[in-house]
């Protein structure tokens, strides 16, 4: 994408929907949304290409997805059970991590956590979200 637009980028003069998108998105970053059916983590700021707006999301399996504004993200925090949402996002960044781990060719395909609990695991690799600004536990 040729440019990343945050709300600290946007000036007086901007366009109106780019000023609406990003004051969305920057309402919504670093929380679990649906994208069809897909469970995303929405990343802040939306990318310009000249052409179209796209929201920026980290899809486990796949990397950073850019999906056109034109279309529609399902939030989930305040829509489910505070549980069962950072259960979810637990998921998520477990996900998240181990497709990361394979990426890097650290771990293949049979890879086990092995006799640590899910909340364990979790525990250890929480870094890797640090700079993402996490508040979805408070």
């Amino acid at each position: 994408m040729d440019k990343i637009i945050t709300k600290e980028m946007l000036t007086d003069d901007a366009d109106s929907n780019i000023t609406l998108i990003v004051n969305e998105v920057d309402s919504h970053k670093n929380e679990l949304i649906l994208n069809g059916w897909q469970v995303c983590l929405l990343l802040d700021g939306v990318a310009d290409d000249g052409q179209d707006y796209y929201y920026r999301l980290i899809v486990p399996n796949e990397g950073i997805l850019y999906h056109s504004c034109v279309g529609r993200l399902t939030y989930l925090k305040g829509k489910i059970g505070d549980d069962d949402y950072n259960y979810l996002y637990d998921i998520f960044k477990m996900n998240w991590h181990l497709w990361n781990l394979r990426k890097q060719n650290k771990i293949d395909e049979n890879y086990e956590i092995g006799m640590k609990s899910l909340k364990d695991f979790v525990k250890e690799m929480n870094g890797i979200f640090a700079d993402t600004n996490d508040d979805t536990k408070k």
